[in-house]
């Protein structure tokens, strides 16, 4: 049965220095990027909190929830996109390692 691909492999392709040495720089800005913003939840959970207090309220308004979902939303897809950007390259370049090191032996 032929299943159609709807990517081109890449497993075989010698990619140039300056490309290897480009996705190893952006990851480890992604990944720089990530550990900057580990405390915003932290931060926003105390905002609330604070405007709670200063308006004597008990809840949030629905506005204000309906703006954090998408908020928390997005921040767990760029999370997510970032970390399975890091994992692949990681894997990539222990993967080439691996290849490498058989065929030295």
């Amino acid at each position: 049965m032929f299943l159609p691909r709807y990517y081109a492999s890449t497993n075989k392709t010698d990619w140039p220095p300056e490309v290897q040495d480009y996705n190893k720089r952006f990851t480890k800005l992604l990944e720089h990027i990530k550990a900057r913003h580990d405390p915003t939840v932290t931060t926003v959970a105390q905002g609330v909190l604070e405007w709670k207090r200063c308006h004597n309220a008990r809840h949030i308004g629905h506005d204000i929830q309906a703006w954090l979902d998408r908020f928390y939303m997005s921040r767990i897809g760029i999370r997510f996109l970032i970390g399975q950007r890091k994992n692949f390259f990681s894997f990539f370049s222990f993967t080439r390692k691996t290849e490498l090191s058989q065929m030295l032996h």
